[in-house]
């Protein structure tokens, strides 16, 4: 029989790893298992794709949760710092919300509305610097005052607001009815460089190195459930059964059924059919060596038609690898959902994609090497919500961390409430937050059992 322990997490990645270090740190002991593995970003013929959907984030100084994570996002996650926070191309040239270009390019894009647009984007740095309420009453009116323009006028605020939210409601009603937030430009971006895989392996050492027992090649047969609770869990060969006190799924149901489909059975879904309306899919682009054009950043985006909405071939999120064998070029488009297995659809995307940058770029296809299509998403048949970012209807409520099972919990990518890196870390955090509230309860319990003792007439004090 293996080890007991108190809590067994099971995945998702990097996420689930800082949840169980801070864990140890409350005092439990803490087993990490992975549950599901990322697919390698490496494809035929040394080609390099960025596996992060959303791969930068606001490098905010005064929140709580990066002060809670700081560590964690320094030794772990590693990110660089992109000043310049936000660069659009469009056929009208590069838009930029931040740096000496930014009054030029709110003047020319904007012309009417430029003055308008550029106290809203103030006044969100301001806001979200105030205390949480006073905070979103500010942002509250100025929203309000902002999107009477049409859709033309203010184009960019749906852009910023796009990438925060993972429902498909609009900027508008994400801040106005979901108490939501959008990206401030004017805070410098994090730019993560290295792979979901190799983040996650360091994320491994690291909570090692902070008590944690990582159990990297283990597989989960299953989990005993006596009434509604569960015992303890399977481990495949040698470990054998670990009994535990309390267990944390921190991956989406998709991948708990595929992996433990009798336990699956006692916890339900969050998910109905049809709510994931959109993901973000990636295909790749190898060019010549240093093809990137000077003044372009490592992240960057494009927009083509600013009337229209920004999913599929009309806005993608671009990352550019520079290296002296050749450069990897990335590019992730929101599409439906329903298309993901879908040949011919992403083929024709795959096509309006190229012709897009060939406009964008002169001279793109002189430097083009090979194209990558979306392969991966159609060969690859198990593929999970952990590996996509998805885009929930708008009807689809927030999901509950807890369970019918009382020692069970959830967390997981459908929790997040946006696509970059602190909206993954805000989910577990908030997992945090409520299971720190359990062991101060379960330590008030152990104190109720024993008289206090001040160190007098030890022989003479009773157990209650």
């Amino acid at each position: 029989m293996a080890k007991t322990t108190d809590v067994v997490i099971c995945g998702s990645g990097f996420r689930g790893l800082w949840l169980a270090s801070e864990l140890v740190k409350i005092g439990w002991s803490v087993t990490w298992i992975q549950l599901h593995r990322t697919p390698s970003n490496k494809r035929e013929g040394g080609f390099v794709f960025d596996d992060w959907a959303w791969q930068v984030g606001p490098a905010h100084q005064n929140s709580k949760l990066v002060k809670a994570t700081q560590e964690f996002i320094n030794d772990v996650i590693k990110p660089e710092l992109q000043n310049i926070a936000v660069q659009i191309i469009t056929p009208l040239g590069p838009f930029e919300f931040t740096g000496g270009a930014q009054k030029r390019c709110f003047k020319k894009f904007f012309k009417d509305t430029a003055l308008e647009l550029e106290e809203f984007l103030l006044n969100v740095d301001s806001a979200q610097k105030m205390e949480s309420v006073k905070g979103s009453q500010l942002i509250f009116a100025y929203v309000h005052k902002v999107f009477k323009f049409p859709l033309g006028k203010r184009w960019v605020l749906e852009w910023l607001g796009s990438l925060r939210r993972p429902r498909t409601v609009g900027t508008f009603d994400w801040i106005t009815k979901w108490g939501g937030d959008i990206l401030n430009p004017n805070l410098g971006f994090w730019l993560l460089q290295d792979s979901l895989t190799a983040i996650t392996e360091r994320a491994m050492t690291w909570a090692e190195r902070k008590g944690v027992t990582v159990m990297r090649n283990a597989k989960i047969v299953d989990v005993g459930v006596e009434g509604r609770s569960i015992t303890g869990v399977e481990i495949q060969g040698a470990e054998g059964y670990m009994p535990c006190r309390y267990l944390i799924l921190s991956a989406s149901h998709q991948t708990i059924s595929q992996k433990l489909d009798n336990f699956s059975k006692n916890i339900k879904s969050q998910l109905k059919a049809g709510d994931d309306k959109f993901v973000w899919a990636r295909c790749g682009f190898f060019m010549k060596p240093h093809s990137k054009p000077e003044g372009l950043l490592a992240f960057s985006s494009y927009v083509i038609d600013p009337n229209m909405p920004l999913k599929e071939a009309n806005m993608g999120l671009l990352k550019w690898r520079v290296t002296n064998d050749g450069d990897y070029l990335t590019v992730w488009v929101c599409i439906p959902n329903s298309e993901i297995m879908r040949r011919s659809y992403l083929k024709n995307l795959l096509c309006e994609i190229q012709k897009h940058l060939e406009s964008l770029f002169p001279w793109f296809s002189k430097q083009l090497s090979a194209v990558l299509p979306f392969e991966e998403y159609f060969q690859t048949q198990d593929l999970s919500h952990d590996d996509l970012a998805v885009v929930f209807d708008e009807s689809c409520a927030f999901a509950k961390h807890t369970t019918r099972l009382k020692n069970v919990w959830l967390g997981g990518p459908v929790y997040d409430r946006g696509l970059e890196l602190l909206s993954r870390l805000a989910t577990e955090m908030r997992l945090l937050t409520q299971l720190s509230e359990v062991k101060q309860k379960e330590s008030k319990r152990d104190r109720a059992l024993y008289a206090p003792r001040n160190g007098q007439n030890l022989d003479n004090s009773k157990q209650i």
